[in-house]
């Protein structure tokens, strides 16, 4: 089994959970570790692991367990997607108010790696937190933003140090985790993009005839030289084409305007 760190995706800001308007919690009410979809593991458990995806912010309500829980001072916490999935923050619940009594603080995590998979083998680090005491965790919801945009199917919390629990029954559990994110093929809220920038080596050219009519055209500098070449040119052709390249309309591959040198009374070039 690999595990490859990423430098720059390990470290973790605490948030609101529900400040994103680009992600929702993804993760369903689960009533065993595979219903009602996707898949809930975990690397012991003493309560088993979807416990901690029940729906239920709290360890224990009226002597019911409703967090997972194992008798390691260490261990991980799974869930597999059946689609690929990009989470952009994930969420850990301290039930105090309706836990079992006093002491809980000493079985939630004080150190640990978020970590993404897409075969349930080799781990991406996204997120890493250390020293997380009794003292940082709050009642009801933790949130940790991670910046990692790659799809993954498996997440994992890897608890690597507790908060000191030894000798209990049960000495490392997580309340209840959510995955807050959206599917792979989304685009939430995309930035806009920013106008394009015109391209700098154009010109207006309006040629003016002896008739009075006059002739506009947005041409390249390119083009425009080559008008100007011509007309200065006393041996050059008798006539000169200019594409209608905007005014091409109706079942035409081309439409070009010709002008001779007599009937041209004068020009302007106008660079933009």
């Amino acid at each position: 089994m690999f595990l490859i760190s990423i430098p720059f995706f390990t470290f973790s800001t605490i948030g609101d959970a529900h400040a994103a308007t680009d992600s929702t919690s993804l993760i369903p009410k689960m009533t065993s570790d595979n219903a009602p979809s996707g898949k809930a593991t975990s690397s012991d458990a003493w309560f088993p692991a979807y416990f901690a995806f029940d729906g239920v912010p709290h360890y224990s309500i009226n002597g019911g367990f409703h967090g997972w829980g194992t008798s390691a001072t260490t261990g991980w916490l799974a869930y597999e997607f059946n689609e690929p999935k990009v989470i952009n923050k994930y969420v850990l619940y301290y039930g105090e108010s309706q836990s079992s009594g006093p002491g809980l603080l000493t079985t939630v995590p004080n150190s640990w790696t978020f970590e993404g998979s897409n075969d349930g083998e080799n781990w991406i680090e996204l997120d890493k937190v250390s020293n997380y005491t009794s003292t940082s965790w709050k009642s009801g919801e933790n949130a940790f933003e991670i910046e990692s945009r790659e799809p993954y199917k498996h997440f994992r919390i890897n608890v690597t140090k507790n908060n000191g629990s030894v000798s209990g029954q049960v000495n490392l559990t997580i309340h209840e985790l959510e995955l807050w994110g959206y599917d792979a093929t989304e685009k939430p809220n995309p930035e806009p993009k920013p106008d394009p920038i015109p391209d700098q080596n154009r010109a207006i050219l309006v040629i003016t005839l002896v008739t009075g009519v006059e002739k506009e055209y947005d041409l390249s500098l390119e083009e425009v030289n080559s008008f100007i070449n011509w007309y200065d040119s006393a041996n050059g052709e008798k006539s000169y084409s200019i594409n209608r390249t905007n005014k091409n309309k109706g079942p035409f591959k081309t439409r070009k305007d010709y002008f001779v040198h007599d009937k041209i009374l004068m020009y302007e070039v106008s660079e933009y």
